[in-house]
């Protein structure tokens, strides 16, 4: 598997003002890698994250996927937002189900993956409950779940864990650590958190907020399951946080404005669900209304 992105750059224009948000973007991912794209606010790595999911286009640049040109949403890539998109409507079972129905996958291959997938994320026996009756956790490993369901080749995250506290966030971590080492899925991740992207990744990209230039792809070298602590890990973090200093004292903190950060919320909550999962917006929202 090899996730290619080359020159790319994406130029908001409401009518009135330009807003170069990326510019000449480019890195590799290669097989079961996690790398995560650090960044202060206002870099650009969301805004790269939707152009790869295929939610928005590029203005410059291509993006491959073995080689297969990237231009639209597709099931070879899963993504996982802050609010998890579970279907409040549907039993867990159901919203894992759900993508795998509507790629035709036969019945009793499906409810086999169900299967596995609910012993992966240690979800046995919650197979008939709500979302609303499930702890932060356990949306977070449904949410995964679900995206493996499709068995895609990469998994992409935008701050998965940022929506909650600080004692909550890391026992996340550690589920997703947990989870992904048994999986091994190639994971792309968003986050502006150090310690995350320290704790969870093979490789961080730093990005700066002069047009999401990259300043630094850093290896972290550290074995695994990780453990928070030693002088390895405490260096790692002393040299994000001087990057991201840097990041941002190279340009404006502030990602385009207005008709930018709207384009890229519409294509999120609406894009995903329908896209990853093959159901068209209005067929979503009318089983909504439905239930």
């Amino acid at each position: 598997m090899r996730l290619a992105m080359k020159n790319i750059s994406r130029v908001f224009d409401n009518g009135k003002t330009k807003h170069v948000v990326l510019e000449n973007v480019g890195f590799t991912i290669g097989t079961g890698e996690f790398v995560t794209l650090l960044g202060p606010s206002g870099c650009g790595k969301t805004t790269l994250l939707n152009i790869i999911a295929g939610f928005l286009p590029a203005t410059g640049g291509t993006i491959t996927l073995n080689d297969a040109l990237v231009t639209k949403p597709g099931p070879d890539r899963g993504f996982i937002f802050q609010d998890y998109a579970l279907f409040p409507w549907m039993k867990v079972k159901d919203n894992i189900l759900y993508p795998m129905k509507r790629l035709g996958v036969p019945k009793a291959e499906r409810e086999e993956r169900l299967g596995q997938l609910m012993a992966l994320a240690q979800l046995q026996g919650k197979e008939n409950l709500y979302p609303h009756q499930l702890s932060g956790g356990m949306k977070q490993r449904t949410a995964v779940i679900r995206a493996l369901a499709a068995r895609p080749q990469v998994l992409l995250m935008d701050e998965p864990f940022g929506a909650v506290d600080f004692q909550m966030r890391m026992i996340m971590q550690e589920e997703m650590e947990a989870l992904w080492l048994k999986d091994r899925t190639t994971v792309l991740m968003v986050t502006h958190d150090v310690e995350e992207a320290i704790y969870l990744s093979d490789r961080v990209i730093v990005m700066s907020s002069d047009r999401g230039r990259i300043l630094e792809d850093i290896r972290i070298d550290l074995p695994r399951p990780r453990q928070r602590k030693g002088d390895a890990y405490h260096h790692y973090e002393d040299r994000l946080i001087d990057l991201l200093k840097t990041a941002l004292g190279t340009g404006p903190a502030e990602e385009a404005r207005g008709d930018s950060r709207a384009t890229v919320a519409l294509a999120s909550a609406a894009q995903c669900a329908a896209e990853y999962t093959g159901c068209a917006p209005q067929e979503l929202a009318a089983m909504g209304e439905r239930a």
